[in-house]
């Protein structure tokens, strides 16, 4: 009797801890990202694709990279209505970043408690909010969080769809047609686990669901191509845009041991980064196991649902090309989710000292983001952190080149020669600015000159204010490598003791960029 009695109230004392954990959890998972991310949030736009967006808010062409191939269309309109409102291109991105980064940990949760159980959607929620890659881009003018959130929510929802519940379906294709306006490659990373998740609905179901999709990807592809100039020109758009990296990256395309190498130190230091001290469980489990009830539960489904999940960008960043570190947000809430488990796996096999292992690496995990410096090591060529640090060094660096300039040139008589050329081509329109382009670190031509062709400018061409003559401003500190004419530089002292060079050009005397370098000439 007491047996058969003790099943239902356990049952209901269950039923019940997750009605409640479903209405408070989540309301303090989002008070708790809202709040630290709108600690640190960034002033300037971070990224050379942030500048994109934001000339893209103003004049969407994908011909002038504004923003960059596929599109992101959808991202785009959202921030530009965000715009019309606080009349800041960087405030309306980050605004949207700090939300999505909020979406994103409430939706992680309930994902995680739906593939295994309430103690993984926990951790798996909490290893999101407090790694240091996704907190980072939480801070700064990119859609990477917002991505993070469409991808989770498509997953979720197929999820529910895989167990049999196939209401889901529309929402669940309509989520990963919106996810691909906001950014195009995301369709093809999750159609592997998309078809997955409806491989047992009818077929008149999926017609439907794909009709639904097809129209929603057609209400904002349309439009884009109607703005590149017709599909057309569009694809060679694409082609060109993507010719420019993947010579160099993709296997396919002849980069050879030197793409593969690159794509994979680029993939696993991003990825373990976005992970961060969530990888101790993993660790801890291979070397201390021990057989606890429900090790040998079924999981095969959610398994499997988190490899097709996990699997086609990894491998597509693998031998084809990788970019920035937000990228890995298409698949590294599963491999957060996974770790979650484990965890949860660990703390059932010892109790309280897993326990306080894990609440560890959580709080430290925090602590490398809000008190790591952006180098840790010395010297600027080691090893660097997207930290708080890196997001405040970038204003100052920002704030205190464009003020100088504003305050002390005119743009009647100044050129910016310009690493950070769009950068300056944003918030300094009214100068003329020459671009100078270094190879990127992991690429072939790191730290090399790249597309720069000759350029001469004499004193009567363009001036310091009170002064005769043509000033040509070096922008960015980089550049002094490839200045053969430092004993004629002049400097400006700017905060944290910075300084701002420049060329007072006069007389007779020419400014030379040519080959890779520049230098002044009678």
């Amino acid at each position: 009797m007491q047996e058969q009695t003790s099943r239902p109230a356990t049952t209901v004392l269950a039923a019940s801890r997750i009605g409640f954990m479903d209405k408070v959890l989540p309301a303090v998972l989002f008070l708790v990202t809202i709040i630290s991310r709108g600690l640190f949030p960034s002033h300037y736009l971070y990224h050379w694709d942030s500048v994109n967006f934001a000339f893209a808010i103003v004049d969407f062409d994908i011909a002038k990279e504004q923003p960059q191939p596929p599109g992101y269309i959808l991202y785009v309109l959202l921030v530009r209505g965000i715009n019309v409102l606080v009349h800041n291109a960087n405030l309306a991105m980050v605004l949207v970043s700090i939300l999505a980064s909020a979406l994103a940990v409430i939706m992680l949760y309930l994902l995680g408690r739906e593939l295994f159980n309430l103690q993984t959607g926990i951790l798996a929620a909490l290893f999101l909010l407090i790694s240091p890659l996704f907190w980072f881009y939480g801070e700064i003018a990119l859609p990477h969080t917002l991505d993070a959130f469409l991808v989770i929510l498509v997953a979720y929802w197929g999820w529910r769809v895989l167990k049999g519940e196939q209401q889901y379906l529309y929402l669940e294709t309509g989520t990963l047609a919106i996810a691909s306006g906001v950014r195009p490659q995301t369709l093809l990373f999750l159609l592997p686990v998309y078809l997955f998740s409806i491989h047992r609905v009818p077929l008149k179901k999926i017609i439907l669901a794909g009709l639904l999709g097809f129209l929603i990807c057609l209400a904002w592809f349309v439009p884009m191509i109607q703005d590149t100039g017709g599909l057309t020109r569009y694809l060679e758009v694409m082609d060109q845009f993507s010719m420019r990296f993947q010579e160099s990256t993709s296997i396919f395309l002849g980069a050879g041991a030197f793409g593969l190498v690159r794509n994979l130190t680029k993939l696993a230091l991003y990825s373990g980064y976005g992970v961060g001290l969530a990888a101790v469980p993993f660790a801890a489990r291979l070397v201390f196991r021990r057989r606890v009830p429900g090790e040998l539960e079924d999981r095969r489904m959610a398994y499997v649902f988190l490899v097709l999940w996990t699997a086609p960008a990894f491998l597509y960043y693998l031998f084809v090309h990788m970019g920035q570190q937000g990228l890995v947000f298409v698949y590294l809430p599963a491999i957060l989710i996974f770790g979650a488990w484990v965890g949860d796996r660990l703390m059932r096999s010892y109790g309280t000292p897993a326990q306080v292992l894990i609440a560890a690496c959580i709080v430290l995990n925090g602590a490398i983001f809000v008190l790591a410096p952006e180098f840790p090591l010395p010297g600027r060529s080691s090893i660097r952190l997207l930290t708080r640090q890196t997001i405040q060094q970038s204003d100052v660096y920002l704030h205190s080149r464009i003020a100088a300039i504003e305050e002390n040139f005119s743009p009647a008589n100044t050129s910016i020669l310009a690493t950070n050329w769009h950068h300056v081509e944003y918030y300094l329109p009214q100068f003329k600015v020459i671009e100078f382009d270094i190879g990127s670190k992991w690429e072939i031509d790191a730290g090399e000159p790249t597309s720069v062709g000759t350029v001469q400018v004499g004193s009567d061409d363009l001036l310091l204010q009170g002064q005769a003559g043509t000033a040509i401003v070096l922008f960015d500190p980089e550049l002094s490598e490839f200045n053969q004419s430092p004993q004629e530089t002049r400097s400006l002292k700017l905060a944290e003791g910075q300084a701002l060079e420049y060329f007072q050009v006069e007389g007779a005397e020419t400014f030379l960029l040519e080959g890779g370098t520049f230098r002044l000439v009678p």
